[in-house]
């Protein structure tokens, strides 16, 4: 495959990332039937209340983009490299932030834990695996998918993301399976195929692999992130799940530019995503770098 495309899937997984967050963020666990009496089949950006006194406009991202970005700019800053404790720290200022309101107990409890034991949660730090906390196996997914694939090193790095948050092997599970649904897809293994090869040993797999396999039959990236957007909850990591993948399958000149200029992220996802794709072809000892060390 040529580099262009690659970088294209690059961009457009990051971005359809966002835009499935995004569009999702309005409802996020609200239940399908309200969901639908409220606002009808969801087909772009609605402003959310946050249950305090200030509104989350319309078009903006939450923790699924925001714990992603995270590693991404960690690993572009690092040469590719997980580095635990950076990203703790870039995790830490959101969970004590105003990405509190909306981001999940668990997961915050999980940051918190982390940056008192050298950016990974203690052992013993087992919570129910969450797809929000699975979205951080994206850009796991995107580093290991140029180059020659090591399973070791991908292993590696999917405990070190997996940590960040969780201790559970349900957590690894979910979001191994997200890291190789993405790496896959960048080279051209079937989305449909993949969905099918997981065992389901709980409701999120399965809930994985259908998305997966939804949005290998979609026609559109846009098809893909409404049916999940308006099907599975929570809304916003279902979207962020086939916006990420729709947006490898269809590249990002494959999204409407409508979701693309309605984004509030869409600046900075399109200038880090091309830094993210060259730290890759770096890594992969594809590209030689001539700067001074």
């Amino acid at each position: 495959m040529a580099a262009r495309d690659i970088e294209n899937r690059f961009l457009g997984s990051l971005l359809g990332l966002a835009l499935g967050d995004a569009l999702g963020m309005p409802v996020g666990s609200m239940p399908v039937e309200e969901t639908r009496r409220r606002y009808g089949e969801i087909t772009g950006y609605l402003p959310r209340d946050a249950g305090t006194d200030r509104e989350i406009p319309a078009g903006e991202i939450t923790d699924e983009t925001e714990t992603t970005l995270c590693i991404v700019e960690s690993m572009t800053t690092n040469n590719g490299r997980v580095d635990v404790e950076n990203i703790n720290a870039r995790l830490l200022h959101l969970a004590e932030g105003a990405s509190q309101h909306w981001m999940p107990a668990d997961l915050r409890d999980g940051i918190i834990a982390a940056s008192d034991n050298d950016g990974v949660v203690p052992d013993d730090f087992e919570r129910p695996a969450s797809l929000a906390a699975g979205m951080m196996g994206v850009p796991i997914g995107l580093m290991h998918s140029v180059g020659g694939f090591d399973r070791d090193a991908f292993d590696h790095d999917l405990q070190l993301i997996t940590r960040l948050t969780n201790a559970s092997d349900g957590q690894y599970r979910l979001t191994a399976k997200i890291a190789s649904l993405i790496a896959g897809a960048i080279r051209d293994e079937t989305l449909d195929a993949q969905g099918g090869e997981v065992i389901a040993v709980g409701t999120l797999e399965r809930e994985v692999s259908t998305v997966a396999r939804d949005v290998a039959s979609s026609s559109t990236f846009e098809d893909a992130v409404f049916e999940a957007v308006n099907t599975y909850r929570p809304a916003d990591s279902a979207g962020a799940l086939a916006g990420a993948l729709a947006g490898v399958r269809f590249g990002a000149s494959g999204i409407p530019q409508k979701l693309i200029d309605d984004l509030e992220a869409r600046v900075y996802l399109t200038l880090a995503a091309p830094w993210f794709y060259k730290t890759a072809t770096r890594r992969a000892g594809l590209v030689i770098d001539l700067r001074p060390t």
